[in-house]
């Protein structure tokens, strides 16, 4: 598919401009009357950016994806506080979360829980409550597993479950805008350990799964170690080898979610401006554009997913803003064989 050919929402940025006081002013809102209400220090957050922001990704996903429905999932942790977590909301995203604390938070202001991703470390409870929501729970840990299927069995549901996959980016040797050191990226993702390795996914059975657990599709976040839209493009195509390795360990297994991200770089980007390197490698360029990082992704998944998953593969496709993960959504039912 070509690139979009109409241009992404325009951005909104938050107006500094100065009264005739010579106050900041933020929004038309004067600082120093801010301050004086709400205490110093203080942040403040733009509705207007925030929203256009958003609006400018969910509106690249969709471009760059006709195939299926879409969805930007922003991280809690990215902002806590509940004002900016109902805007997000407001917009239709969905939510990833971290943990009870951030899952309770997308609780009080009403994100509708299959939009939510139930991350990290769970638990009892909040697998159990995540389940009786109709959250979706991603693991990092074959064990988490077992725990699932008596939590959903309990309630008499069936828990909707994602694998979290660690892409190896193999050949992706440029050093990585994180660090110093100019260590490849390659050589960083092996050492970041969040995920299920493939030999392990490459022992699964439907037993794992039961009739309590619809194993519904994979998650990867492999991190912001460049601008460059071919490192997304390789990580896309590096899911779509690891689904294949899960097909053959569970026969009649359909591929439907894609939860692919890792923090993208944004507008503002200034990640690597204290390393000599990395500053010197963009101080001529520009960052890519949301539309730029949504159709590499989308382009590798449609290009190599099909013929390598041999099945009529129909999955939508999720691409995130600022934040680092987003979900992917299609009507399918298909479940692996039991």
């Amino acid at each position: 598919m070509s690139s979009p050919t109409t241009s992404p929402t325009p951005r909104a940025t938050p107006r500094h401009d100065a009264t005739p006081s010579r106050h900041l002013q933020i929004e038309q809102c004067d600082a120093v009357e801010l301050v004086a209400r709400f205490g110093s220090p203080l942040y403040v957050v733009s509705e207007s950016a925030l929203r256009s922001r958003i609006a400018e990704w969910v509106e690249a996903l969709a471009m760059a994806w006709p195939n299926g429905p879409t969805r930007v999932l922003p991280s809690v942790k990215a902002n806590t506080v509940l004002a900016v977590q109902q805007i997000v909301r407001d917009t239709g995203c969905g939510a990833d979360t971290f943990g009870a604390g951030e899952y309770e938070i997308t609780r009080r202001v009403g994100f509708d829980p299959a939009t939510v991703s139930v991350n990290g470390q769970k638990t009892p409870e909040l697998i159990e409550r995540a389940i009786a929501d109709g959250a979706r729970l991603t693991v990092d840990n074959i064990d988490e597993l077992p725990e699932i299927r008596r939590a959903a069995a309990r309630l008499g549901r069936v828990a909707k479950v994602r694998i979290r996959v660690r892409p190896p980016l193999d050949g992706w040797d440029s050093p990585s805008d994180l660090i110093a050191e100019a260590v490849p990226t390659s050589t960083i993702m092996g050492i970041y350990k969040p995920g299920v390795p493939v030999h392990q996914l490459a022992r699964l059975s439907p037993a794992d799964f039961g009739d309590e657990i619809d194993l519904v599709g994979l998650h990867a976040h492999v991190a912001r170690n460049t601008r460059d839209p071919q490192y997304w493009a390789l990580a896309a195509r590096e899911v779509i080898d690891i689904a294949a390795v899960v097909r053959r360990s569970l026969p009649g297994w359909v591929l439907r979610e894609i939860d692919l991200g890792g923090g993208f770089p944004s507008q503002d980007d200034n990640v690597g401006a204290a390393i000599d390197r990395v500053r010197e490698k963009y101080a001529h360029s520009a960052v890519p554009t949301p539309a730029e990082y949504m159709q590499v992704m989308a382009d590798a998944l449609r290009v190599y997913g099909r013929p390598r998953l041999r099945c009529r593969w129909r999955p939508a496709f999720g691409g995130a803003g600022t934040w680092p993960v987003q979900l992917v959504r299609s009507p399918s039912r298909h479940r692996h064989a039991p």
